[in-house]
């Protein structure tokens, strides 16, 4: 093996080596970004008002 194929090689393993820590970040935003969503639909859930307890007792019949 010749110099040139062992920096081929090297460059190679380099850019793999980045490529995979840019898909990595990727998915750890996207993640990141589907946590909030699900605490931010979690959190509207919560604050869903409660009727007063006079309402819902009676029901107006008219014959």
């Amino acid at each position: 093996m010749d110099v040139m194929n062992v920096a081929n090689i090297y460059t190679a393993l380099q850019m793999n080596q980045v490529h995979s820590a840019v898909q990595t970040g990727l998915l750890e935003m996207a993640m990141n970004s589907q946590v909030q969503a699900a605490q931010n639909l979690i959190e509207d859930l919560a604050a869903v008002p409660v009727n007063p307890e006079h309402l819902g007792n009676n029901i107006d019949a008219y014959l």
